[in-house]
């Protein structure tokens, strides 16, 4: 009777220490798992994603942004020695600039083709006269924009270049009798060469007069 009770006690002495030892095991693997991941100590301003790991910025100086050209507040038709006037809205404080060649060898470096910087709201405008040199037709005219930290931006338009435009003048009298002496007043664009073909009829020689407008653009 005794032995039976001894046997039993130390079949349950036996349970007990296996499933101490299998806990202890249990507790060791979980310890050993968490000591294998690598600690990544976090950057100040990093964001960090949904799985805990840095988000990449993936910006580059090259990204662009928006160039918008204000039409209500840009003239990009003149004739050459004209003024053209061009508005653009982009990023604030982007610094902007244009270059045009109206068909030359070389990009236009007349007076107002400068760098602007965009003010608070984005704006940035040139105002700039067409070189006398100019063909006329539809030429190709690039912005560009660079904002303070390296990110560019650029975009194309057509300019239009005409012929400048003449007008009847005052003092002008196209009526005289043979020998009398005549007066055509015209205003065109300023300092253009200006010329008059005067044809009297099938037997007479015809007869060409030049003028030089003035800063007004008259000539006489």
């Amino acid at each position: 009777m005794e032995a039976g009770t001894r046997q039993k006690k130390q079949r349950s002495f036996g349970v007990l220490l296996s499933g101490l030892a299998l806990f202890l095991m249990l507790c060791l693997c979980l310890a050993a798992c968490g000591s294998s991941q690598v600690d990544h100590p976090l950057t100040a301003g990093t964001p960090i994603g949904e799985q805990g790991s840095p988000v990449v910025n993936t910006t580059t100086p090259d990204s662009g942004f928006p160039i918008v050209v204000l039409d209500s507040q840009s003239a990009l038709t003149m004739y050459p020695g004209g003024f053209m006037t061009l508005t653009v809205t982009t990023n604030p404080y982007a610094v902007c600039n244009f270059t045009v060649y109206y068909g030359l060898s070389s990009p236009s470096k007349t007076y107002g083709i400068v760098p602007r910087t965009a003010d608070a709201n984005g704006i940035a405008s040139w105002h700039w006269q067409v070189d006398g040199q100019a063909h006329t037709g539809s030429w190709p005219l690039s912005i560009s924009a660079t904002l303070p930290n390296g990110s560019h931006a650029s975009t194309k338009i057509n300019v239009n270049v005409t012929l400048p435009p003449i007008s009847v003048g005052s003092p002008t009298n196209l009526s005289g009798a043979p020998g009398s002496d005549l007066m055509l007043t015209i205003q065109t664009a300023p300092s253009v060469n200006c010329s008059l073909l005067l044809t009297f009829g099938p037997s007479i020689q015809s007869k060409t007069l030049r003028a030089h407008a003035g800063s007004a653009g008259a000539a006489s």
